[in-house]
């Protein structure tokens, strides 16, 4: 399940459908809270729904990528610091906030962690890229180990390369108990806060460069981690397994158009044009695409309004025309239409309904 935000940050095309682990953005979220910012104002002006960051299942939805920059931008001028990725980063262990972080922490070598990470990346931050592409790659020079980002549109989204890059200075530093970093390369502009970089990492770091990139004192490539049981590893791993097969299951074209759709709906551009060029697809692959997975645009837009209907309906306490609004209905009317003819009933009788069963409902007793 993904979660769709009210606002989002304008990002290329490509980025339509990248998507963050809710856990990932909920460690920020808790990050922001504990530095002095309101959680509902946070997730009200960022325009994520509270609701998405409880229940037993919260762990397996996903955030769109718009929605986390959003909050993290948001979070930045409520604090009044424009470096709160770099400090987060450099706050918060990877561990805490991700299974990745866990599974790498319990590897045996740092060689290890990072060939884990390459196989759980996507699970952090997922954006659709080519099986078989690592994220992370490494080269060995005369200088020391040159640990490279592969991932795309970094300069629309240096607050992800801020945040990670400081967790990895912070954490090797951490476990080394020495400095292992040498320099820091990044390919974007110098930004207004260009002088916190070098606070957080200790060590030269270089804009404008020709990719985005950890230099590592090559020592450190052999360097043994704390012991972990093979059972908790084995537990780890078994989980990120499960998570990382739920994730290329909802990666698919189906999936890929409804968080396109999720981003879109409340400003009403739901077109098959629009989507399949957000999607950097023409129209007729799209729909090839889709008829291949068995079913057509139509039916994803419709089967996706019905299903946020429902949930805006009942769980979050929407009115009917709040609802229509955030589906992309010119009118309440033409939604109330719509929802009757995927239901059966009409939304006042289902608001209505809802609201009998929350009467209803047994009060527990005091203890």
């Amino acid at each position: 399940m993904i979660l769709s935000p009210a606002r989002s940050p304008v990002l290329p095309s490509a980025l339509a459908a990248a998507t963050m682990s809710v856990g990932y953005t909920e460690g920020f979220l808790d990050y922001a809270v504990e530095r002095g910012c309101s959680r509902p104002s946070l997730l009200r002006v960022a325009g994520l729904d509270a609701a998405w960051f409880t229940g037993a299942s919260h762990a397996d939805r996903r955030v769109p990528l718009a929605g986390h920059l959003a909050l993290v931008r948001q979070a930045a001028l409520l604090l009044n610091d424009p470096a709160v990725a770099l400090h987060w980063g450099e706050a918060v262990a990877c561990a805490q906030i991700s299974v990745v972080g866990a599974v790498g922490s319990a590897s045996g070598t740092v060689a290890d962690a990072f060939q884990q990470l390459n196989r759980y990346a996507r699970l952090s931050f997922d954006f659709g890229e080519a099986p078989g592409v690592d994220r992370y790659g490494f080269e060995r020079r005369r200088e020391g180990i040159w640990m490279f980002d592969t991932r795309p549109h970094v300069a629309s989204t240096i607050e992800l390369t801020e945040a990670t890059f400081a967790r990895f200075a912070g954490g090797m530093r951490a476990r080394a108990g020495h400095q292992v970093l040498r320099a820091v390369s990044l390919t974007y502009a110098p930004p207004a806060h260009e002088a916190i970089y070098t606070e957080v990492f200790g060590v030269p770091v270089q804009f404008g460069a020709d990719r985005n990139a950890l230099l590592l004192d090559p020592s450190w490539w052999e360097h043994t981690l704390a012991p972990t049981p093979r059972t908790t590893y084995r537990i780890l791993t078994t989980h990120a397994d499960e998570q990382l097969e739920v994730l290329q299951r909802t990666q698919g074209c189906r999936g890929r158009v409804e968080a396109v759709l999720r981003a879109r709906l409340p400003e009403g551009q739901v077109s098959m044009p629009a989507v399949a060029s957000a999607l950097a697809m023409s129209r007729q692959t799209l729909l090839r695409n889709l008829q291949a997975e068995g079913t057509t645009f139509a039916q994803v837009v419709a089967e996706l309004r019905e299903s946020l209907a429902m949930h805006y309906l009942t769980e979050r306490g929407a009115t009917v025309q709040q609802t229509a609004a955030l589906l992309g209905f010119s009118e309440p009317a033409a939604f109330s239409r719509a929802f009757k003819r995927w239901t059966g009933q009409s939304p006042r009788a289902v608001v209505g309904g809802a609201r009998d069963d929350m009467r209803q409902a047994p009060v527990p007793a005091r203890a």
